[in-house]
């Protein structure tokens, strides 16, 4: 961003972030995590989208639209899984606890769904916020016409592009680990149309 405040603002969010992140990987702490952290991942979607936009709509390279198209659909794909979670995660929690008195304890197969989750999710986070910094900072070295480029390619042109084909691989990596975060998301939400889960030994 070009402002001190929109700088401010964006490092407000991701120590945020960081702080959920540290939060959900604490067993007694985990769902507080979930839950602080789908507030503030709605309210930088909507900070967020709106530069990224302004950024699209001026766009016309190739690369810098795949960049924000890969931004977005990590955010919108984000907010899925988080909700996924929530839900499944606050609907077992009442049926455990009525059914056996004692906190939600998932079963080993879900607790390996919901670590791959999260580790998705910092990766996603990684990535997205790489791409926002390159957006932001380096906008400049996205301004070339792919196509050409790819038509008189060389291995030089790795180099003298390294920020463009850079930012290209990380976008594509970002809608893949979003896209397979949402795969995963809805298989653990196997969870609520199960009866009950038996109770771990």
């Amino acid at each position: 961003m070009s402002t001190s405040i929109g700088i401010l603002n964006y490092f407000a969010f991701f120590v945020l972030y960081i702080i959920c992140f540290v939060f959900f990987y604490n067993k007694f702490s985990e769902i507080i995590g979930f839950s602080i952290l789908i507030v503030i991942h709605f309210a930088f979607l909507l900070y967020a989208t709106n530069d990224i936009i302004k950024i699209f709509q001026y766009s016309y390279f190739f690369i810098q639209m795949m960049a924000c198209f890969s931004i977005i659909i990590g955010l919108t794909f984000h907010t899925v899984v988080l909700i996924f979670i929530l839900m499944v995660i606050n609907n077992m929690q009442v049926k455990y606890t009525k059914k056996y008195g004692t906190p939600l304890n998932l079963p080993n197969k879900y607790k390996n769904k919901m670590e791959l989750i999260k580790r998705l999710m910092i990766a996603s986070f990684c990535l997205g916020s790489v791409i926002l910094y390159i957006l932001f900072y380096y906008n400049h070295d996205l301004n070339h016409n792919f196509t050409t480029i790819m038509r008189y390619f060389n291995i030089i042109d790795l180099i003298k592009y390294k920020t463009l084909f850079f930012t290209l691989s990380a976008s594509f990596a970002l809608i893949g680990i979003s896209s397979y975060q949402v795969y995963i998301g809805n298989t653990f939400t196997q969870l609520s149309r199960q009866q009950l889960m038996d109770k771990p030994k």
